[in-house]
């Protein structure tokens, strides 16, 4: 997978968070979207710098206890498309 991911939720989102939830208001969509922990952690991976799949997995087992394994890398897919189709992610060559 050589696709990168970006977020741009410092400039595109208000942010708060409350018991480890993040609650983010994206302005281009005028949308509020509740997220939890490893959702966030994601989306921070991405924001400090363009990720490829591997970054943003190493960044989720600093926080999580992941092997790696197809279900895992599976399972990100499954978080990635769900923040891309809500504007919070992108993807790049």
């Amino acid at each position: 997978m050589s696709e990168r991911y970006i977020s741009h939720i410092h400039r595109d989102c208000v942010i708060r968070e409350a018991d480890g939830i993040h609650f983010l208001y994206h302005r281009p969509a005028g949308q509020t979207h509740i997220l939890p922990p490893h959702a966030y952690l994601l989306l921070e991976a991405a924001a400090a710098a363009p990720a490829s799949f591997d970054d943003l997995l190493r960044a989720l087992a600093t926080g999580y206890a992941l092997d790696g394994s197809a279900e895992e890398r599976a399972g990100l897919l499954e978080h990635l498309a769900t923040l891309i189709e809500a504007g919070l992610i992108e993807t790049m060559p």
